[in-house]
């Protein structure tokens, strides 16, 4: 579970990566909803988390690009599909650190 306070992370993803957990919401100290969180996915092109977007992200991208199932960690267009538009984000982060 991630937690969001106001505009600051409380316990933020790790570099890279991805996540599909709940997240909660926090506005002057109280959740935004009741519920256990809300269904707020993250995604980086660092797609093994290692902290750089590099050669060893594309095998897994590849993978997801040609595998016939949708992979939410490489949908960089939040389009609901891994297509040509993806690769372009791909491209442009290459070389790029998280923090």
């Amino acid at each position: 579970m991630h937690v969001l306070y106001g505009a600051a992370w409380v316990s933020p993803l790790q570099a890279g990566g991805s996540s599909e957990a709940l997240t909660v919401v926090m506005i002057s100290g109280a959740a935004l909803t009741s519920s256990a969180g809300l269904a707020i996915s993250h995604n980086s092109a660092d797609i093994n988390g290692d902290g750089n977007v590099n050669l060893t992200d594309v095998p897994l991208f590849a993978g997801d690009f040609y595998g016939g199932v949708y992979a939410f960690r490489s949908d960089f267009s939040f389009d609901g599909s891994v297509n040509l538009s993806d690769v372009v984000r791909l491209a442009q982060a290459l070389g790029a650190s998280c923090p």
